[in-house]
């Protein structure tokens, strides 16, 4: 039966027990020192190896107002990423409405150069990092690929400012990509009578309401799709196709954007037939392996030295 979205946050205030993995595990690494715990990031490490290890930064969902970083929703990106062979980064980021954007897209930069600046330090290869979010953490992920090293979208108080927080790859399930065709999306999709799933609080509202911002340009800002350029690094896309809460074609038209000026080969969209937003359709075997393919290719095979400084 398929969950409500109250369901779902009550789902995700649950931890998830790390301790049946076959990991090695560093809790709440301060990634600023500001002090504030939602700047804080945990590392896993597979169970066997020396290292270093290449790394993927995972990107939790929630609507920009809940979830945390080792919450059952996360299970997916636990059990596959150490598994595979490589360092799992699972962070935290400050949530609304107590921080609208830009803070979001800061706090996954900052992380980013942490890792660069320090990774070593815990068993990670600084020069091999990739990302994967889901929903909210899905338009985070896509917004990382699509900027690079953009001043715009970084605060370099919050620490190493000399270091690159451009990845190597992205993986993205049902995101957001352009906030302000949305509507449109829906326009194409819902047949009469159907309606998206609303929540009780304006999510994307509370994250565009920034004081002294307009909210249209806060939504152009926050839109992966947007900013899509020809030096976009390679990205693996999953979508539902009974997603009420996130229309598909908002990966489709990324999916087609990404296309008009990056090679085909770098980019692949699985559209999950009746899948909702989430769910077990995601985690099938075949699934989770095409993710951890997707970053041995491109973080392991492409043999590729990316740079970590500016």
């Amino acid at each position: 039966m398929k969950k409500s979205i109250q369901e779902i946050r009550a789902e995700a205030e649950l931890p998830l027990d790390l301790s049946q993995l076959p990991i090695r595990v560093t809790l709440d690494i301060p990634y600023c020192i500001d002090g504030n715990p939602a700047h804080t990031l945990d590392i896993a490490l597979p169970a066997q190896g020396a290292g270093p290890f290449p790394a993927v930064v995972f990107i939790h969902g929630g609507g920009f107002y809940y979830g945390y970083k080792h919450n059952v929703h996360t299970a997916p990106a636990w059990n596959t990423i150490p598994a595979a062979g490589f360092a799992l980064v699972s962070i935290d980021y400050r949530l609304t409405p107590e921080a609208p954007w830009p803070a979001q897209i800061y706090d996954c930069k900052a992380a980013i150069r942490f890792l660069r600046e320090h990774g070593s330090e815990y068993g990670l290869d600084p020069r091999r990092i990739g990302v994967w979010g889901n929903s909210a953490g899905g338009l985070l992920a896509a917004v990382l690929a699509s900027t690079g090293d953009a001043p715009a979208y970084e605060d370099q108080s919050m620490g190493c400012p000399n270091q690159s927080s451009a990845v190597q790859a992205a993986c993205v399930w049902y995101g957001i990509y352009d906030i302000p065709n949305l509507q449109h999306h829906w326009s194409r999709i819902l047949k009469s009578g159907e309606s998206p799933e609303q929540e009780d609080y304006d999510a994307l509202g509370a994250l565009i309401n920034a004081p002294g911002h307009d909210r249209a340009a806060m939504a152009a800002f926050a839109s992966a799709a947007l900013h899509v350029h020809s030096e976009m690094p390679p990205m693996l896309l999953f979508h539902g196709t009974a997603d009420h809460v996130v229309p598909y074609l908002q990966s489709v038209e990324f999916f087609e954007r990404y296309l008009q000026k990056n090679n085909h080969n770098q980019i692949h969209l699985s559209l999950l037939e009746d899948a909702p937003h989430g769910g077990p359709a995601f985690t099938e075997p075949e699934n989770l392996k095409l993710v951890s393919d997707f970053f041995r290719k491109w973080l392991i095979d492409s043999g590729k030295q990316p740079e970590t400084q500016k």
